[in-house]
């Protein structure tokens, strides 16, 4: 061999070792960012199911208290001659929370939440707010029927509002 073959086909194994170094180096880094990033969404993903957990559990209670008031409303309605009766009869069940139950001889309420009652124009509407969290809660605003005994016997009230809002402090 003369000279020349000599250099072109030598490798030195100091030129394999760095290329072999360099792609371990690579593979590190590589699988430390996945491995970053796996545990990230997982952390992301159990933030995403505790807040749906909540927000469901929020939407139970709520349809809950959306039945109770659909038997109480019934229940006044049967009681009630005209829609005159039936909204004193409804100011009465839900006057505001000062008044105890205890020192007007009312018994206990079934619902879980406060409801308050508005008026606009001759329209009623339910409201009430099922916590979340801490910073978030779900409002249910109820837009009462008037009496239809014949029409619609046991609708009660039409949904206006089912939100997610955030409290404010």
């Amino acid at each position: 061999m003369t000279k020349d073959q000599k250099k072109g086909s030598q490798v030195n194994v100091g030129t394999s070792l760095i290329v072999v170094t360099f792609v371990l180096l690579c593979l590190v880094a590589f699988s430390a960012v996945a491995f970053s990033t796996a545990q990230s969404d997982y952390a992301l993903s159990k933030h995403a199911l505790s807040r749906k957990t909540a927000y469901l559990s929020a939407c139970n209670k709520a349809e809950k208290e959306l039945e109770v008031l659909s038997g109480l409303l019934f229940e006044r309605r049967l009681h009630c001659a005209d829609f005159k009766e039936y909204r004193e009869d409804l100011r009465a069940l839900f006057e505001p929370a000062g008044d105890s139950a205890q020192e007007t001889g009312k018994k206990p309420s079934p619902l879980s939440f406060p409801v308050t009652l508005s008026e606009v124009g001759e329209e009623l509407f339910l409201s009430f707010d099922a916590p979340v969290s801490a910073s978030e809660v779900l409002h249910v605003k109820l837009s009462v029927y008037p009496l239809l005994k014949k029409v619609a016997p046991d609708v009660m009230f039409r949904i206006v509002d089912y939100s997610l809002l955030k409290i404010t402090e």
